[in-house]
């Protein structure tokens, strides 16, 4: 029996709850070291106290300005040259061997290389993100058009659209659901390169803030930074992602409609 969305979000309460509350009790009761692992109610303390301090906001701040800018340089890059590589069979074969030796190195991979280039700037956390955020985008648009219904273009052709016009009034609003699909994956692979990046050696952001937490033992830190990377995380994914799909859903709707 499929459950009911109240159910769900019951479920998920309960699942939340019940495990802070153990992690509250192991760490209180002294079962556990809470310099190890330190109470939720630490935790949240320790999250207060650096949003007061303004460090943390700072550090958010830090890193959510580079995903930015290195997100949106590679979906300016990634988008037209997917939409060309899609329609244009010589020019995927040509960009495919560098695509496939390319695309399954890591972002963090790329970290020492950008450090080479760059020094230790934001020049070299939007390289690195821009990298690890072009493949998922590039190759989900390409991939859209390969499989993008022909009929619908032979037809805008044969209407008297141009090139440009099959490919801003056709092709580009069939694939927008895979261009969201990629951007959303291409965010995820964006967070963990800058922090990877900020860990290893880029002044500022959450990364720092984790990697300088550790060298000085302090858990709650830690723990608090790593927490703020998934609700930041989650933040991108929910508030901008899902909110786009329902707004392509409704479009799709009224146009079927209409």
């Amino acid at each position: 029996m499929a459950l009911r969305n109240y159910q769900k979000i019951l479920i998920g309460v309960f699942s939340v709850v019940s495990v802070l509350l153990a992690w509250e009790y192991l760490s209180s009761s002294g079962m556990v070291n809470p310099l190890v692992l330190p109470s939720p109610l630490a935790i949240a303390m320790t999250f207060a106290r650096l949003l007061a301090g303004g460090a943390m906001l700072t550090d958010i701040g830090t890193s959510t300005a580079r995903i930015f800018i290195g997100f949106t340089a590679a979906f300016l890059i990634a988008v037209p040259l997917g939409l060309l590589s899609g329609s244009n069979q010589v020019l995927r074969n040509f960009l495919k061997p560098w695509v496939q030796l390319m695309q399954p190195i890591p972002g963090i991979a790329w970290v020492p290389f950008a450090f080479l280039l760059f020094g230790l700037s934001n020049n070299a956390a939007v390289f690195v993100i821009g990298i690890a955020a072009f493949f998922p985008i590039f190759i989900n648009v390409m991939n859209a058009v390969q499989r993008f219904d022909r009929d619908l273009v032979n037809v805008a052709k044969t209407l008297g659209a141009d090139g440009f016009q099959v490919i801003a009034k056709v092709l580009l609003p069939g694939i927008v659901p895979d261009i969201i699909t990629g951007s959303r994956v291409a965010v995820g692979f964006a967070w963990r390169a800058v922090v990877a990046a900020e860990m290893i050696g880029l002044p500022h952001g959450v990364g720092s803030l984790l990697i300088e937490a550790k060298n000085t033992a302090q858990t709650d830190v830690v723990i608090a930074s790593m927490v703020t990377l998934g609700v930041l995380m989650l933040l991108f994914d929910k508030v901008i992602f899902e909110s786009l799909e329902r707004n392509v859903e409704r479009w799709k709707g009224a146009a079927a409609e209409g």
